[in-house]
């Protein structure tokens, strides 16, 4: 077989006709190219690759829906993240904790005063009632 310009209408024929299917037109643009002998060589090559992509996709198609689901996260969760992707990430989570508010109720409250209690005496009467534990 030359290696130089093969035209592309041989290719189709090996893939759709056997060497004696050829018309007479067909047969000697062929046999420049290829003998009968490799011209059949390389369409037993193109069959049996057709038949086993043939196969292949049949028992693609036999795979239940939650195995291919299983698959299909199992090709995601081992997929290679990049570094820069990561990063990003990263920023943009604490970057969003520090400018979202903290606090879930909306309404803001005033902080309390807290008086001088130096020189309080430390008995039960100086604090309030819910704070005293009574055994």
């Amino acid at each position: 077989m030359k290696n130089e310009n093969i035209p592309s209408e041989l290719f189709d024929l090996i893939a759709d006709k056997s060497f004696e299917e050829l018309t007479s037109k067909e047969r000697p643009m062929v046999e420049e190219w290829l003998t009968a002998e490799e011209y059949s060589d390389y369409r037993s090559f193109v069959t049996t690759i057709r038949q086993t992509d043939s196969e292949r996709d049949y028992q693609l198609s036999e795979r239940s829906w939650t195995q291919q689901s299983a698959l299909n996260l199992n090709r995601l969760a081992n997929r290679p993240i990049p570094a820069y992707q990561v990063a990003a990430l990263v920023l943009l989570v604490f970057g969003l904790s520090f400018l979202l508010p903290t606090s879930s109720s909306p309404e803001k409250k005033e902080p309390v005063l807290v008086e001088n209690t130096e020189g309080t005496p430390i008995s039960q009467d100086s604090y309030p009632e819910d704070l005293v534990f009574n055994p």
